[in-house]
């Protein structure tokens, strides 16, 4: 009796590892499966729906490195998603808000935002072409009051000739500015009575020499 029972405990074991086999198979098989499914769907950056099919492998292999790590991956990736969405959007409402302050001449404000804009989005070349555009209209406008500054101020000192050059700069910064252009005007005009008060008292100074 018991030689007869030998070959059959003998057999239950065989089946017994065979079934372990065939349980580490279809387990390894389940596992490639979500592993592969997982990368095919972080290539075509579905992060969320990658994410649980990593979370699935690492349900059959618990602490699988590479499940693991594709989980970490599909996190990381879903943060700097989040964040480029979020950056983007202030970009948008920084440029947004630029265009409607300089819209209203409020420069300085404009600038700022424009600034603002390229934090978001570095080296970008419409807010940059924002930036100099604004810039420049600020640059001309502190020219423009500088040299109109100086030229009322010359002219109040009798210096016409200095005053026209400032107000000709003026104009420079502000093509066809209407004070510039009567500051010119008035320098004109002095310049030209002294020019003819001199040439009067040199004719009056020729006449007495006769």
């Amino acid at each position: 009796k018991p030689a007869e029972q030998e070959p059959k405990d003998k057999l239950k074991e065989i089946e017994g590892l065979l079934d372990a086999i065939a349980a580490d198979k279809a387990k390894e098989a389940a596992y490639q499966t979500a592993m592969t499914k997982a990368n095919g769907l972080f290539g075509t950056q579905k992060y969320e729906e990658a994410k649980a099919a990593y979370n699935e492998a690492l349900g059959i292999k618990t602490n699988d490195a590479p499940a693991t790590a594709g989980v970490k991956k599909c996190d990381d990736a879903i943060a700097a998603l989040a964040k480029s969405s979020e950056a983007k959007k202030k970009y948008d409402d920084a440029m947004a808000a630029g265009q409607t302050a300089q819209n209203g001449k409020q420069y300085e404000d404009a600038l700022s935002k424009y600034q603002e804009a390229l934090q978001y989005k570095p080296a970008d070349a419409p807010a940059t072409a924002k930036v100099k555009e604004v810039q420049a209209i600020i640059d001309a406008a502190k020219a423009y009051t500088d040299a109109m500054q100086k030229g009322n101020s010359l002219f109040a000192d009798k210096k016409y000739a200095e005053a026209k050059g400032q107000y000709q700069n003026a104009l420079k910064a502000k093509t066809g500015d209407a004070p510039a252009t009567d500051g010119i005007k008035k320098c004109d005009e002095q310049i030209d009575l002294i020019r003819k008060s001199g040439e009067l008292d040199n004719q009056y100074a020729a006449a007495m020499k006769k």
